[in-house]
């Protein structure tokens, strides 16, 4: 009982969780910003830590768990890189 319980909450997670992924990548191709963008990349590396965390659950294996940490790592230093980027350039344009 508890594996079908289990399995379905997967199936229902993974199914949002595309959708999700879905208006993520939307936003991240027709944001009329570059921070629109860097918000909808951060979005999506969110959503695939939620997938990636998921599917450990679900398939019952903690190697996934491992990549979820990478993604995450990965997605705060470009997210921190890119808000740089946007600070010196904003600061360019002042002067």
């Amino acid at each position: 009982m508890e594996k079908e319980v289990i399995q379905f909450a997967s199936q229902v997670g993974f199914a949002l969780l595309s959708l999700a992924l879905l208006i993520a990548l939307y936003r991240a191709f027709k944001g009329p910003r570059a921070t629109d963008r860097v918000v909808a990349l951060d979005l999506l590396a969110g959503i695939c830590l939620a997938l990636f965390t998921l599917l450990a659950v679900s398939a019952d294996k903690s190697v996934y768990l491992n990549v979820a940490v990478c993604i995450s790592l990965l997605a705060f230093m470009s997210t921190a890189a890119f808000a740089r980027y946007l600070a010196t350039r904003h600061m360019q344009n002042k002067n």
